[in-house]
Parts: structure tokens; C-alpha cells; sequence
């Protein structure tokens, strides 16, 4: 996709964008100097991504497709050995088979100066010098993915990771709109994603709220002077006493908490430490429907976590779409 954002009110800068994405549709220039040229910044940027959540996507994404798919072996920047050899001519074969009008699509959005048809008329206009070859290339199929056929964990421990989170995806196969039925459900699915981030991001600001409380309210309680009672009462009625907003499951101990029946050593802070995380499990939440690779998408639930919490976020996260739905 090239986009490019102009002023709508000028026709004559409408004009030449459209004339600039011509160009980059059908007059690319490839040479063997513009490949080697170009070659050095993506080895660059090859080297930056090599990173602790590149190497956590690599592994969810061979997870999602299987050790036997191309897509989790191929990343979309390629590898370094093929990025250091591959010549000009690879690279405009492929410009001319791929880059041709059946393959294109032109979408102008904007209140414009001049009437719609004047639009289209340009576009047909600028972009009918971009011929149609003779021998068009056969339509490109999507590598097939299996979908998995029971549940699978996977753990991605890295010495570099600063954060902890956590995800559910279902997987299933992706879903072309073709029908007015089919852009309905597109709605119904925004709509639910929209509510459910609502209740995640409430549930995210009681966290933020607790731990607030707990370092505002530490002198206070080395004092002896703060409520735990209070802080407790609020932790309590986490996202609006919604049933998932505890931690841990029944009959469980959080981490970091003293047994129940016993005294916290260190007092009210430490009673203010163990009521925070043990209600407050998410840095943040959320849900939404992602396409990782072309014939596969996946509804996914995400949250980053506190320290050690990954598990106590994960329950309140299934919990709390069970109570949503």
C-alpha cells in the first residue's frame, strides 16, 4: 500500500499525487547501483529488529502456523543471506509480474474542491498509460495453514524482555467480505472488540489507581496512619465489582502475600503492597481480531502484566470475557 495524505481543497497537489503513485505503480527505477545501494539500509535495519520482541513474534508466529509453513521461517524483511546476494534482475522481474493493473486498486477519500466524477475521470486519465501485460501473471495463492487442533502453550522466556505479558489467540481461517451480511458481522465483531477494550482499560485504571494509593499511602502507613480498610474496600470493587476482578482463583494464594489469617510483616504498606496485586492484575488489556499471515486470523487477548503476574492477569482476562459475553 502507497499512501499519501494531501490537502483536498487543492486539485492541482491532487493531481500530481496521483501522477506520483503512477510512478511508483509502473516506472520504478531498479538498477544494479539502486540494489546494491539500498541493500547496506536493510541489512541495517535487519540487525535493529534482531530483538527481544522480534524474536518473541518469530516464535508466536511459528506457533500460530506450524514448524512446516513458510510463514514462520520467511519474516517480511527476509534473510540476510539472500538481502547480501540477490541481484537487479530478481527484483525487476518481480516489479514487472506483480506490479500491474489487475493487481491495483486506487481508493481517493476526501472532501473534495472538484465533483466526484472529475476525480474518477483523473485517476482514469493519469493511470491509463499503465498497460496491462500480454501474458499475465497466474493470480498468487496463499500458502495453505493448518490450524491447530488442540490447545498449545507457548512459553517465551528472553534475557532481554523489560516487561511481562501474556495472550489467548483462537485461531481461524481469514474472512473475505464479499457480501453485505459479511461487512455486517465485520460491525458486530468491532462493536464487541470496542465494549470488551472499554471493560479491559476500566480494569487497567483501578490497577493504576491501587498502585497510586500504595506509594501515595506509604507514609501514611509506616505512620500507622492510613486505611487498610480503605484500601482494601476499593481494590475490592475493581472495575465496578465486576465477578472477575480478582487475581486468583479460589482457594489460591497470591504471590507476594502472606497466608490468609496472618499479619504482613512491615504493616500497612505491606497489607497495601499484597491488596494491589493481588486485585490489580493488568498494566493493561486488550482484544482484537489480527491477521499475523494472509490466510490466517485470530481473536486475540492480550495483556502486559505485572512482575510475576503473568498468570493472575491471564485468569482475570478469560474471566472477565466470560462475564462480558
Amino acid at each position: 500500500m502507497y499512501e499519501l495524505h494531501v490537502p483536498v481543497e487543492d486539485t492541482e497537489t491532487l493531481r500530481k499525487s496521483l501522477v506520483v503513485l503512477r510512478e511508483w505503480a509502473h516506472a520504478i527505477r531498479i538498477s544494479d547501483k539502486d540494489v546494491d545501494d539500498e541493500r547496506t539500509i536493510v541489512l541495517e535495519e535487519w540487525r535493529q529488529q534482531q530483538t527481544a520482541a522480534t524474536r518473541a513474534a518469530v516464535a508466536y508466529t511459528k506457533a500460530l502456523v506450524g514448524d512446516d509453513s513458510v510463514y514462520g521461517v520467511r519474516m517480511p524483511i527476509g534473510l540476510p543471506d539472500v538481502i547480501k546476494g540477490v541481484g537487479g534482475a530478481v527484483l525487476r522481474d518481480f516489479y514487472t509480474r506483480f506490479y500491474v493493473p489487475q493487481n491495483m486498486a486506487v481508493v481517493c477519500v476526501g472532501d473534495f474542491a472538484v465533483p466526484e466524477d472529475e476525480v474518477v475521470s483523473m485517476v482514469s486519465e493519469i493511470f491509463s498509460s499503465v498497460e496491462a501485460p500480454s501474458n499475465p501473471t497466474p493470480p498468487v495463492t496463499m500458502a495453505p495453514v493448518k490450524l491447530l487442533d488442540k490447545p498449545a502453550v507457548l512459553i517465551i522466556p528472553d534475557e532481554e524482555t523489560t516487561s511481562s505479558s501474556v495472550s489467548v489467540d483462537v485461531q481461524m481461517p481469514k474472512k473475505i467480505v464479499r457480501t453485505e451480511a459479511d461487512y455486517r458481522d465485520t460491525i458486530v465483531r468491532d462493536l464487541f472488540h470496542r465494549s470488551l477494550n472499554n471493560r479491559l482499560f476500566k480494569v487497567s485504571l483501578l490497577s493504576a489507581r491501587i498502585w497510586q494509593r500504595t506509594v501515595a499511602g506509604a507514609a501514611e502507613a509506616q505512620a500507622g496512619v492510613g486505611s487498610e480498610a480503605e484500601a482494601e474496600a476499593e481494590a475490592g470493587g475493581a472495575a465496578d465489582g465486576g465477578e472477575g476482578t480478582a487475581a486468583e482463583g479460589e482457594g489460591s494464594e497470591p504471590q507476594g502475600s502472606e497466608p490468609q489469617g496472618s499479619e504482613p510483616q512491615g504493616g500497612g504498606l505491606k497489607r497495601r503492597y499484597s491488596v494491589a496485586m493481588r486485585n490489580a492484575p493488568l498494566l493493561n488489556g486488550s482484544s482484537a481480531y489480527t491477521n499475523p499471515v494472509p490466510p490466517l486470523e485470530t481473536m486475540q487477548l492480550a495483556a502486559a502484566a505485572q512482575e510475576g503476574r503473568v498468570l493472575p492477569a491471564l485468569r482475570c482476562l478469560l474471566v472477565e470475557v466470560r462475564n462480558f459475553a
